[in-house]
């Protein structure tokens, strides 16, 4: 797949205003944004995650918590399924970020049903370091 078949959605803010526009462009065709006329320099981009719309499947905003969404959106995406388990991810931060406790409870979910049918953790469960009060192991 060539860079121009991805259509992205940019978003830009207005220094001087505040406004904040979203922009679809081809990925291979970017161009910062300048306002209605194409004339006003005080438009800055905001990066962030990016959206992607694959092929003429039209990116739409899918609620991270609902799970027929979701399949519905990546049953209809072209793409690998390394592409699929991106999105995945993207939807798993979102929850978290949602979350009260900062953690997305449908990844807590698998990983207590992952430990409680091995009687081990999930791999990527286990913390990233051990520390005692000589030694810290970062794993």
């Amino acid at each position: 797949m060539s860079a121009g078949f991805f259509i992205m959605l940019y978003t830009f803010i207005h220094e001087i205003t505040g406004e904040t526009k979203e922009v679809e462009m081809p990925m291979s065709d970017y161009e910062p944004y300048k306002g209605e006329d194409g004339n006003d320099e005080k438009w800055q981009r905001v990066y962030d995650t990016p959206q992607v719309n694959i092929g003429n499947y039209v990116a739409k905003k899918v609620d991270p918590w609902d799970n027929k969404q979701f399949v519905n959106r990546t049953g209809n995406m072209k793409g690998t399924f390394g592409d699929m388990q991106d999105y995945a991810s993207q939807m798993s931060e979102q929850r978290a970020k949602e979350s009260l406790t900062g953690e997305d409870p449908v990844k807590r979910k698998h990983f207590d049903k992952y430990e409680k049918s091995t009687g081990k953790k999930h791999p990527k469960d286990t913390p990233k370091s051990i520390e005692t009060k000589d030694i810290k192991v970062d794993l």
